[in-house]
């Protein structure tokens, strides 16, 4: 026989089941659809606060000219170029926390370089899927071509092209021109 508890735990559940089911999910529904709303009232006022600014707006819509950078990763990359003063582009793809991590001691640690812990996340994170569309479309032939020649995993790659899109960011940044093909393309 049931102890009395677990009979009603078991009615409890079987009641939670057919009664708010309904309700949870109609919750959830409108719960996700007021979150939709905020989000896209948020990007319209990011957008149109960049667009006020002539000089930020300039710049906004050449880091857009980078193949696979969209509206959302390039205000992203704006707000990081023109909080913080960077000299180099190592030092913006170091913020980004998209620079290696080498660990050698003497002769006896010699391990596989990996991508640093540290950075910027929301940085990193912006720029993979960029990353991923470039991939896709076949932005950087030539980076991609050589990583591949080298036997390099996939992944290895996608973090190759956030380095560059980062660096071309910043080089966009600095020189207040649009992206050139023609310049950015070499390795």
């Amino acid at each position: 026989t049931l102890h009395p508890t677990s009979r009603f735990s078991i009615k409890s559940n079987i009641l939670i089941q057919i009664v708010f089911t309904p309700f949870i999910r109609s919750t959830h529904e409108t719960i996700i659809l007021l979150l939709s709303k905020k989000i896209d009232e948020t990007s319209k006022r990011i957008e149109s606060t960049i667009k006020q600014q002539k000089s930020l707006n300039t710049e906004y819509q050449n880091l857009q000219t980078i193949p696979a950078i969209g509206k959302d990763t390039a205000a992203i990359l704006l707000r990081h170029l023109t909080d913080k003063t960077f000299r180099t582009a190592n030092q913006f793809v170091s913020f980004a926390g998209l620079s290696p991590k080498i660990e050698q001691s003497g002769s006896s640690v010699n391990k596989k370089g990996r991508l640093s812990r540290y950075g910027h996340r929301q940085l990193k994170r912006a720029l993979f899927m960029p990353a991923l569309v470039a991939y896709r479309i076949n932005a950087f032939p030539q980076l991609v071509k050589n990583l591949e020649a080298a036997k390099k995993p996939k992944m290895v790659v996608i973090v190759a092209i956030m380095r560059k899109l980062a660096k071309i960011a910043y080089y966009i940044h600095k020189t207040q021109k649009p992206f050139d093909k023609a310049r950015h393309q070499t390795v």
